[in-house]
């Protein structure tokens, strides 16, 4: 008798496919914005590419002609996008776990997160030291010594406190600040009462922007610098989530019209205002999440899954892959750099980061699997 054959039917999962997408986009904008910065290529308007004749001029402090010449674009925009989703899935995660689970959800991300910081800080001093060893100068004419290396093992790229205690994985700030955006939250998961801590939430994404604006941020540790903008961006994010909870579906999408309409406006009736740094991260961007920060039904769940975590390793892999280039290119080793060159260099990108989330990744999530398990073993006794 012929043996009989079941059809295995995948069953349809939620996920963000949107976000997804845009993540992956938003991963390769930030490659190209490195190359501004580490080789001396400028994309234009419309992307045309312009060249410089010296690599590492603006890495050795010289003047940046594409600066000046308005080439170039600025990626902090891009990463703040980035900002903003992980606050609105941190908060989507802790209200989807079970009550026990509510902080366990957050810590993982923790866990997870700051070997990658490690990993990062490790890599970059090397080729910081290796840098100055080849060129005689410091990377961006900044003095490092054992206080930045130190500062770039406490998940903080930018300590706040001045160049000198400054990390020196400055390029990787979106990790170390997401560390700290994601310990935060899991502090405040101890408050009780919800609107307690939505009013924290609102004081800290409102404190954030105005530290960042008016520039005040730069002598506050771990929190100053950069690492502003991601705490308001990501406390942003929670607050939109918080939003299309209470909206609920149509709300949100109405309150998206509307955001994307005010912002139209001031793009159109008062262009200066795009100036005004938080207008994006205030008007068009959560627009973008009450749009589309909804579940769907998707069947290729693990592809989605990959393609998140390529976006995630990209970010991590890809400044230490163009800083090599750019060296090899000081030393000779490799002609000018052309179309060629970058698109060789965005594979062995894609190429590594997808190894790196294969199989280092992993290494991560077997850490917090064992240090969950060791949880549960001690709560379980105490009870």
């Amino acid at each position: 008798m012929a043996a009989m054959q079941t059809k295995v039917i995948k069953q349809k999962e939620n996920y963000f496919p949107v976000f997804v997408v845009v993540k992956v986009i938003a991963a390769f904008l930030v490659v190209l914005y490195h190359f501004q910065i580490f080789v001396g290529v400028y994309y234009g308007r419309g992307f045309n590419l312009t060249m410089m004749d010296t690599s590492f001029q603006y890495m050795t402090g010289l003047p940046n002609p594409g600066e000046a010449k308005g080439y170039g674009f600025d990626y902090q925009r891009v990463i703040e996008l980035f900002f903003e989703i992980s606050g609105f899935l941190a908060m989507y995660a802790y209200c989807k776990h079970p009550a026990n689970d509510k902080k366990k959800a957050v810590l993982s991300k923790v866990v997870t997160l700051y070997p990658d910081v490690f990993v990062t800080s490790i890599v970059m001093c090397g080729l910081v030291f290796v840098f100055r060893g080849i060129t005689g100068q410091w990377l961006f004419e900044r003095e490092y010594g054992v206080g930045n290396v130190l500062v770039s093992f406490l998940f903080s790229a930018d300590s706040g406190l001045g160049g000198y205690t400054d990390g020196i994985n400055s390029p990787l700030w979106y990790v170390c600040t997401l560390v700290r955006c994601y310990l935060v939250f899991y502090l405040l998961q101890l408050l009780k009462k919800q609107s307690v801590k939505r009013i924290i939430y609102a004081f800290l994404a409102i404190g954030a922007g105005v530290l960042d604006y008016f520039n005040l941020s730069r002598r506050i540790p771990l929190v100053g610098g950069w690492a502003c903008r991601g705490f308001f961006a990501f406390f942003v994010g929670v607050l939109v989530f918080e939003l299309s909870r209470m909206v609920k579906r149509k709300g949100a999408v109405l309150i998206g019209i509307v955001l994307s309409f005010i912002y139209g406006i001031v793009c159109i009736k008062a262009p200066q205002l795009k100036d005004f740094k938080p207008i994006v991260n205030i008007l068009l961007f959560p627009a973008f999440l009450l749009f589309f920060g909804q579940e769907k039904k998707v069947k290729n769940i693990n592809l989605l899954r990959t393609l998140d975590g390529l976006s995630y390793s990209i970010y991590v892999i890809h400044v230490p892959v163009i800083f090599i280039y750019g060296i090899l290119q000081y030393r000779g080793v490799i002609g000018k750099v052309n179309f060629y060159h970058q698109f060789f260099v965005l594979l062995i990108v894609i190429m590594l980061s997808f190894l790196y989330g294969k199989f280092v990744t992993p290494l991560w999530k077997e850490l917090w699997k064992k240090i969950s398990q060791k949880m549960d073993a001690k709560k379980n006794a105490s009870e």
